[in-house]
């Protein structure tokens, strides 16, 4: 850090973020720009005391590699920027979807993993199974893997999986695949979480998807009639189509096939992406409904046994215990309406969170070195066994190091949404945490704290009615 004092850094701070909303129209705009916030500059992996807008791109280029339009700025509104370079990855050897995948049809991407229902021929009930397009893994019994690791592109020598139905009808362009004996997956989609489900696509539903080519994009959905005639002589009938919401300006690109629509608002997927509107913007996708028909098919609305959650390595006792504590937990949060805004809170950003936690080596290390893990799993055992309890320090740290720590790394690498969420209620949450040494005490003090709130605040709004000069302030 430099000599500046924290006073000015402050100063510094307030003045960045009140440019921040000018900034975000201005840089948002530009290709690859993921999100920008306010934050601390990094100079050769030390934090420097300048303050600037990070900036956080899908892949970082040389200057020369941009036209001049295309650049950013050394400085936006008067403030210096910082380029920061999203590095899209996974939990190695763990198949999740919007990966790669190559099969006898040519390169796509490998959609979710989904499981047999009762009435599938091929496989078992209940087993995992691999879903991407026919035009992807064409042949029955051809292998599927990452063509990519590997010289060859017969997927021999790096499959990880084998076709087992591949289906084209009016409405349904999609192939299903078994795995390899040993293979990890995890029930989620690369930047976009856990898959809760299905359910049918409407119009005006915001929709993101994760392709091997665009990675992630995000849209609208502007038909679920759409006839697709595409060049491979193979003709649909309502289809989805998809249209792209800035900054995003293409929805697809080649070796997208096989990723699936997610609706944005319940991770649900809706349909599974086959086509785009080349030269134009939109993108294509079969309805989800009669892809489980015609496939046998479901998706879980969470994981499965056998399935490797990506936030696994941040909760140490994973297992079905650790998810019927949290049931128990969420249950106890949701019998008041101001539980279930929080518990609606930490839905909407979980998937977001869990990746920041696995992928991003800020937010990991605001993790770990907070002890966050063992924090949460005292918390959830507490639920578990009435007389256990949970310490007020462990390894020198307190929860509220942890929960000071994350949001800043969380403000800082994460969405504007979420940035804007921590930015409302980590002090919130600080008043939660106070001495309480039980999940459920956490909980009931976090209703106390709200209701508290809300209380003042209905108390604030009765005074403007009854002196006119408050309410015009």
């Amino acid at each position: 850090m430099n000599g500046k004092s924290p006073e000015v850094i402050k100063r510094e701070i307030q003045e960045a973020e009140a440019k921040l909303p000018e900034a975000r129209k201005l840089l948002l705009a530009l290709p690859g720009v993921i999100s920008v916030n306010v934050g601390i500059k990094e100079t050769g992996g030390q934090a420097t005391g300048e303050v600037v807008f990070q900036i956080l791109v899908d892949k970082k280029k040389s200057l020369g590699d941009l036209p001049p339009e295309q650049r950013i700025p050394p400085r936006v509104l008067g403030i210096l920027t910082d380029v920061i370079p999203h590095e899209i990855a996974i939990a190695e050897n763990v198949l999740v979807g919007g990966s790669d995948i190559e099969g006898s049809g040519g390169q796509g991407t490998l959609g979710a993993i989904c499981l047999a229902t009762a009435g599938n021929t091929h496989v078992a009930a209940n087993t995992p199974l691999i879903l991407t397009n026919k035009h992807v893994a064409t042949n029955i019994g051809s292998l599927v893997g990452e063509g990519s690791t590997c010289d060859c592109k017969c997927c021999t020598c790096c499959d990880f999986g084998r076709v087992v139905d591949s289906q084209f009808t009016a409405s349904v362009d999609a192939a299903i695949a078994t795995m390899n004996n040993g293979v990890k997956f995890s029930h989620e989609v690369m930047l976009i979480g856990a898959i809760r489900g299905t359910t049918a696509a409407a119009l005006a539903d915001v929709v993101v998807k994760h392709g091997r080519t665009t990675q992630l994009t995000r849209g609208v959905v502007t038909s679920i009639t759409f006839p697709v005639n595409r060049n491979d002589n193979n003709n649909f009938t309502n289809q989805i189509r998809v249209a792209p919401i800035p900054p995003f300006t293409d929805m697809s690109n080649g070796g997208d096939s096989g990723s699936v629509y997610v609706k944005a608002s319940t991770n649900q997927i809706i349909g599974l992406h086959h086509a785009g509107d080349a030269p134009g913007p939109a993108a294509f996708g079969n309805q989800i409904g009669p892809v489980l028909s015609l496939m046998n098919i479901s998706f879980p609305v969470m994981g499965t046994a056998g399935a490797i959650p990506l936030v696994a390595a941040g909760m140490p006792e994973e297992g079905p215990s650790f998810h019927q504590a949290w049931v128990t937990l969420r249950n106890e949060l949701e019998r008041t309406e101001t539980g279930q805004y929080w518990t609606d809170l930490v839905r909407r950003h979980a998937p977001e969170v869990n990746y920041l936690i696995n992928h991003d080596r800020e937010t990991q290390t605001a993790w770990h070195r907070t002890n966050g893990p063992s924090f949460v799993s005292h918390y959830l055992k507490t639920v578990k066994d009435a007389d256990h309890r949970v310490p007020r320090e462990i390894g020198g740290m307190r929860v509220e190091n942890v929960i000071i720590s994350m949001a800043a790394a969380l403000r800082c690498n994460g969405s504007q949404e979420l940035a804007a969420d921590i930015t409302d209620h980590y002090l919130d949450v600080l008043q939660f945490v106070g001495d309480e040494d039980s999940a459920l005490k956490l909980c009931e003090r976090a209703r106390k704290v709200a209701e508290a709130e809300r209380s003042h605040a209905q108390r604030g709004e009765h005074q403007c009615q009854h002196n006119p000069a408050l309410s015009n302030k």
